[in-house]
C-alpha cells in the first residue's frame, strides 16, 4: 500500500531513508533547513573568498561491512573510489609530530606496544609503559562510564593517551577523550576489557596484534587500508543520491536530517529505532494514539533526563532545563549519595535530584495516561570470530 511519506533533513541518513520509501513505493517529500544537502558531508563555498569553497564531513568511508560500497555502485559511482596505497597506511599528528599511525591498532591502542612504529610515536619510556598494561588488574580504569582519557591513560600512560588514541579520538568522533566514554567510543574495547583483563590484548585478539613479516606487511589489519573516498570528494554521494531522488519524483522542501526520524517512526514506528545509527535523543508525539515516544542512542553519547512532578512530564538533555519548569521539585535525593561515594559513578538511574530520572543507553519509552514504560531496544554483543590468542 503506497503512502505518502516526509522525511525531514537531506543529510546522507535523510537521503538514505528517502531512497528506501521511495524503493519500497511510496511517495516521499524530502525537508531540509539548509540550502545544500548532505549534512556534514558537502561542499560549502566560503563568504567573502570568491570561489574558494571547503570540503567538509567525511573524507571516506568504512569498507568493513561493504555496504556503502554497495550503494556506491548502484549510484553508479563505482569508477570514482579511490583507494588507498598499498602500505600507505595513515598519519596521526601529535605534540610528537607526524607519524605513521601503528599497524593493528584500535581507536590508537596498539596490539603490540614495542612494535618500532609504536616506539617511533612512544618512544623507549612511552612504549615500555604501554606493554606493561596486560600486567594490570582488569579493574584499573575500568569502572562503569569511565571516559576514554580515563581507561587508556591509567592503563597505558600519558603518552598513550596523548600520542596514540587522542588523535583518533579527535579526528574521528570529532570528541575529547576526557568527556567521551570508552563504551561509546569503542564497544569493542570496552567489552573485551571487561572480558579479558587488558586493552593490549583485547587488540590482539581483534587485529592480529599489528606484527610484520619480512616484506614489512602486516598480519592485522594495517591503519587506513579499510577505506575508501570518492573522487573528487566525498560530497559525490550526497549528490548522487540527490538526483537520484529527483529522477524518481521526489520532492526536496528543506535540507536537515531530522525529519527522517520522523518518517520513519510513521513508517516503522519503534522500530525505526533498528535502522538509526550515531548519536540521537528524541521524543515524538504521536497524534493517532496520543502516546509520547522517546529514546536514547545506543551507547548513551547523547543524554536524556526526565521527571514527572506535580502531574507534569517533563524530560531535557539536561536537568539545568527542568529547574525552570514551575512544575519542578528542588530535593536532595540523599540515596544517589552512597553509590556515588562507593563507585565516583552515578550508578543508579535516578539522579542527585529526587524525581529526577535518566534514560539509560539503549532503551525507549512510551508514555500515555500518566504511564511511562520503558524496555531497551539494544544490548552489545562480543564474539571473539574464531580468534585464537597467540
Amino acid at each position: 500500500m503506497s503512502a505518502r511519506i516526509l522525511v525531514v533533513g537531506g543529510g546522507l541518513a535523510g537521503l538514505l531513508a528517502a531512497r528506501r520509501h521511495q524503493r519500497a513505493g511510496h511517495r516521499v517529500v524530502l525537508l531540509e533547513a539548509e540550502d545544500r544537502l548532505g549534512g556534514a558531508v558537502a561542499e560549502l563555498a566560503l563568504p567573502g573568498a570568491g570561489d574558494l569553497a571547503l570540503n567538509a564531513g567525511a573524507e571516506a568511508y568504512s569498507t568493513a561491512s561493504g555496504a556503502v560500497d554497495a550503494l556506491v555502485a548502484q549510484l553508479g559511482l563505482a569508477d570514482r573510489i579511490v583507494s588507498p596505497r598499498e602500505g600507505l597506511g595513515s598519519r596521526i599528528v601529535s605534540a610528537a609530530g607526524v607519524h605513521r599511525a601503528p599497524a593493528g591498532a584500535l581507536l590508537g591502542v596498539p596490539g603490540r606496544p614495542l612494535a618500532a612504529d609504536v616506539r617511533a610515536v612512544l618512544g623507549w619510556p612511552g612504549a615500555l609503559r604501554a606493554a606493561l598494561e596486560p600486567l594490570l588488574p582488569a579493574r584499573v580504569g575500568a569502572r562503569p562510564g569511565a571516559t576514554v582519557a580515563e581507561t587508556v591513560g591509567r592503563r597505558m600512560g600519558r603518552r598513550a593517551l596523548e600520542r596514540l588514541v587522542a588523535p583518533i579520538v579527535g579526528g574521528v568522533h570529532s570528541a575529547d577523550p576526557a568527556e567521551l566514554e570508552l563504551a561509546a567510543a569503542s564497544p569493542q574495547l570496552a567489552t573485551g576489557l571487561a572480558e579479558h583483563g587488558s586493552l593490549v590484548r583485547t587488540v590482539r585478539r581483534l587485529r592480529g596484534g599489528g606484527r610484520r613479516g619480512d616484506a614489512g606487511r602486516t598480519a592485522g589489519a594495517s591503519a587506513g587500508t579499510r577505506v575508501h573516498a570518492l573522487a573528487p570528494t566525498m560530497a559525490a554521494l550526497p549528490a548522487a543520491l540527490r538526483e537520484e531522488l529527483l529522477a524518481l519524483g521526489h520532492t526536496f522542501a528543506t535540507e536537515g536530517d531530522t525529519e527522517v526520524i520522523l518518517h520513519g517512526y510513521e513508517q516503522w514506528g519503534a522500530d525505526v529505532l533498528k535502522r538509526l545509527r550515531g548519536m540521537f535523543a528524541f521524543v515524538i508525539w504521536d497524534t493517532k494514539t496520543h502516546t509520547l515516544f522517546g529514546a536514547r542512542d545506543h551507547f548513551g553519547i547523547k543524554p536524556f533526563y526526565y521527571a514527572q512532578m506535580n502531574g507534569t512530564f517533563m524530560y531535557a538533555s539536561e536537568i539545568k532545563a527542568l529547574l525552570q519548569h514551575p512544575d519542578f521539585v528542588k530535593e536532595l535525593n540523599a540515596d544517589a549519595l552512597k553509590p556515588y561515594m562507593t563507585f565516583q559513578y552515578p550508578a543508579i538511574p535516578e539522579t542527585f535530584f529526587k524525581g529526577v530520572f535518566k534514560l539509560p543507553e539503549g532503551h525507549c519509552f512510551t508514555y500515555r495516561d500518566g504511564r511511562m514504560d520503558i524496555r531497551r531496544y539494544y544490548d552489545e554483543t562480543y564474539t571473539e570470530g574464531g580468534m585464537g590468542l597467540k
